[in-house]
């Protein structure tokens, strides 16, 4: 078992409380329930990221990078269950579980306050990465395209822009 680092089960679900099913813990809108939701839709994207980061410990930007691969390594063989201590394990499965079974439904996930938001921030990402990639192909063309003419959305007259890919 691992020592505890601030988002365990009961950092997350509450002291001396029991892991139980994610979306029955989040309900009504106070502060706490905002913060648990929060730090749900955290743990997912990082679990997600985790998974697929293969830089070495120490090296990732995103902080508790390897924290989280250290989770996703224990998750690919445990067979624990509920009772295992493994920090983070119990919860993580759960929430995997849920995020996966949301995503198969196409209503569920658009209205679960989990997997809802946590989907919206994927697509956002990878929109932002396409057209970061669809830039800078652009500009390694030098092709002298002006981001700002009218063909690329501006209703403004035609000036020389220094925004020239």
């Amino acid at each position: 078992m691992k020592p505890s680092s601030g988002l365990g089960d009961s950092a997350i679900l509450g002291k001396n409380r029991r892991p139980s099913n994610p979306i029955r813990e989040i309900s009504g809108s106070n502060i706490a329930q905002k913060s648990r939701l929060q730090r749900y839709h955290y743990w997912i994207l990082l679990m997600r990221h985790a998974s697929e980061c293969r830089r070495p410990p120490g090296k990732c930007k995103l902080p508790r990078c390897h924290e989280a691969k250290e989770v996703c390594d224990h998750i690919k063989t445990c067979r624990q269950g509920r009772s295992c201590q493994f920090n983070h394990c119990v919860i993580s499965k759960k929430l995997i579980a849920h995020y996966m079974q949301c995503s198969r439904s196409r209503s569920r996930r658009q209205n679960c306050p989990i997997c809802g938001p946590v989907k919206a921030a994927i697509r956002q990402e990878k929109v932002k990465n396409t057209l970061e990639k669809i830039t800078l192909e652009l500009k390694s063309m030098n092709m002298g395209i002006d981001i700002n003419d009218e063909l690329f959305g501006s209703d403004q007259p035609h000036e020389r822009s220094t925004n020239v890919l």
